[in-house]
């Protein structure tokens, strides 16, 4: 586009460079121990989701330690070392890493955090995101396969 400068909410410390390269990337992470926000995740292990964007950000970042483990091929390049990620202030972050909560203990601590906050007690891990989305994806899968005639569908597909 031609605006080449914008300013943005001013929430989190920062600035976001957008570059014409997409970075495509699963990702492994660890909460660091550098911010007040760690205190109640330093115990939620090695979180997994994936990264997807045109931007690189500077400025107060650190709250996760990022390792890229399966890029798209465009993008084999890129490093592979740990690296930076996150911003926190005061009660709000953010994260390039997308499906953070689909990690059930990282969530778990999350929410606990809110409720002591409260003055609720804190509750143990009860969902398990990883079941819960097989048990949907397979009842869909089934749905699929008791309605639509696949034979014919992968014959028209020539497969």
């Amino acid at each position: 586009g031609r605006t080449r400068r914008a300013a943005g909410l001013g929430i989190l410390e920062g600035e976001t460079v957008f570059q014409k390269r997409k970075i495509v990337s699963q990702v492994e992470a660890e909460v660091t121990g550098r911010s007040a926000f760690a205190a109640g995740n330093a115990d939620a292990g090695i979180l997994h989701g994936y990264e997807i964007h045109h931007g690189i950000s500077s400025g107060a970042r650190g709250i996760f330690k990022l390792r890229r483990t399966q890029q798209a091929p465009a993008h084999e390049n890129r490093q592979a070392e740990r690296q930076e990620d996150g911003a926190v202030n005061r009660n709000c972050w953010g994260t390039y890493m997308h499906g953070i909560f689909d990690n059930d203990r990282f969530r778990r601590n999350l929410l606990n955090q809110i409720r002591i906050k409260k003055g609720l007690l804190p509750l143990p891990v009860r969902a398990e995101y990883a079941a819960i989305q097989d048990k949907a994806i397979d009842h869909f899968a089934g749905i699929v396969q008791r309605n639509l005639d696949l034979e014919f569908i992968m014959r028209i597909a020539g497969i």
